[in-house]
């Protein structure tokens, strides 16, 4: 497998070379992100946003981490990429020195990682464009096991929230249409869609910093190339040109100055008119929004389904460890349980690795567990089954809308039951099976046991075991007198 990989590096750069103009890492982000709209070194006052890239640093003690690198104009900071084992960089923009989606500013362009690309899945992409059957990039990137697909915007698309999700559904139909079963020799079949959907922040590896494929005093040789399409420098991809690759539902609105983008949204102004309380406490006080708390029996599903053999698998194993800790948040698990359960996950995961020197490690589950905030409680359903591959069952309301549904079921309950016979107007039977008895008996049973073990036993939730722990010297007292 080895061998082959090198074979198609060596063969794709070959073609690209004949095809197309190999640029210097330098001319390509120039490209990308004009020095014009970076920030100058040394001047705040610019008020603009920066590129900012990561990559790989060992310390004196030998430990290897990450460092976050700001680049500002005249791009100095690319030198930390040149020949790095690892360096990774977005089409994004950030104000300040995090990246994260609250700071993110511009988007200059979609980027797609098109991965298990040969010698023929090369030259059929390659035709594919000269014939119009699949859209022209701007750059294509030989990163090692594939090929990053670069499509630029003419004018970079500021990040409003209405215009994220927007950029998004685009980004997510166009990698169907260049991702196919003819160029990438990872298979996708009707009911199982194993392409990977990266989202619009997501960082590539960087030109000019070593491949995957890259190993010891060789991994130089294998190094991440760019190379610019036989257009113009300076050529772009419309969002109109984007637009006419995807069904009509997943285009972006033909605004210009992004109003229609964001038509179903409210302006602060008028969110502080109609909903007074919300603006007080979001936007005054400055509150996190609330979080509903699931049952942990959605946690505990979660950690089995990743294991079933058709669960996580080599190319989303990250993505599921990161909604375990999303789920985590959301029925309001422990970090340090959950870091448990997926540390543990760590050997029978790396089992399953299928391409060379992909291994999943501790530090795989380590970088997935910044996923444990309440912001990523409210995940879609959508966006985890886009990540993970993995469908989640949904509640079964015959297609129908939950209003419908639920006014359907009343009609009907009505001409069944009309005098209401299956209501139970006395309702339960005082102290029968509720959560206090169940806390109470596990207390008993485990006398030196703690919250979190009566959490992960009991499948109660953080909030019900709290309320109903009692100090071990009164729980006899207290089942004895609901027995009574």
């Amino acid at each position: 497998m080895a061998n082959r990989e090198y074979a198609d590096y060596k063969a794709k750069q070959k073609i690209l070379d004949e095809c197309l103009t190999r640029v210097t890492p330098r001319e390509f982000y120039d490209d990308v992100f004009p020095d014009a709209d970076l920030e100058r070194p040394g001047c705040p006052d610019d008020r603009r946003a920066n590129m900012i890239i990561a990559y790989s640093v060992v310390s004196k003690s030998g430990k290897a981490g990450f460092r976050n690198e700001v680049v500002f104009a005249g791009k100095a900071g690319l030198k930390h990429a040149e020949k790095s084992v690892f360096a990774l960089c977005g089409l994004c923009t950030f104000s300040g020195r995090r990246r994260t989606a609250k700071n993110a500013y511009k988007c200059y362009g979609f980027a797609f990682d098109l991965d298990g690309v040969g010698k023929e899945e090369c030259e059929t992409f390659l035709l594919g464009v000269q014939i119009k059957k699949l859209p022209c990039p701007q750059y294509i990137v030989n990163s090692g096991h594939g090929l990053h697909l670069y499509y630029l915007f003419p004018e970079p698309v500021p990040l409003y929230p209405s215009v994220r999700d927007y950029l998004q559904r685009l980004k997510t139909a166009l990698t169907r249409v260049v991702w196919t079963n003819e160029t990438s020799y990872i298979k996708s079949r009707p009911d199982k869609d194993m392409r990977d959907y990266l989202g619009i922040y997501q960082n590539m590896r960087m030109p000019g910093s070593c491949s995957k494929i890259g190993r010891g005093k060789a991994r130089t040789k294998y190094l991440v190339t760019a190379y610019r399409y036989n257009t113009y420098l300076g050529a772009r991809s419309s969002l109109t040109y984007l637009n006419s690759w995807v069904p009509e539902a997943y285009r972006v609105p033909d605004s210009a100055d992004y109003s229609e983008w964001s038509s179903d949204r409210l302006t602060l102004d008028q969110a502080r008119e109609e909903y007074p309380e919300w603006y007080q406490k979001r936007i005054v006080e400055q509150r996190p929004p609330a979080q509903w708390v699931c049952s942990k029996g959605l946690y505990d599903w979660w950690l089995r389904r990743i294991q079933e053999p058709d669960g996580a698998r080599d190319g989303t194993r990250y993505n599921c460890i990161a909604t375990l800790f999303i789920y985590a948040v959301k029925c309001n698990v422990q970090k340090d349980i959950v870091m448990a359960d997926a540390l543990a996950l760590v050997e029978p995961f790396n089992m399953r690795t299928v391409k060379p020197d992909n291994e999943f490690t501790a530090a795989d589950v380590r970088a997935a567990s910044k996923y444990y905030k309440s912001s990523y409680a409210r995940y879609s359903v959508k966006a985890i089954e886009t990540k993970t591959h993995i469908m989640l069952p949904r509640n079964k309301r015959n297609g129908r809308p939950q209003k419908v549904h639920m006014a359907t079921m009343r009609a009907i309950q009505g001409v069944i039951d009309p005098t209401g016979n299956w209501r139970n107007k006395n309702g339960r039977p005082k102290n029968s099976g509720t959560k206090q008895q169940q806390v109470l008996l596990w207390r008993k049973a485990h006398p030196e046991g703690r919250k979190a073990d009566c959490e992960r036993d009991t499948g109660l939730s953080r909030h019900t075991v709290l309320k109903w722990w009692a100090p071990q010297n009164n729980v006899e007292t207290i089942l004895t007198d609901r027995m009574k």
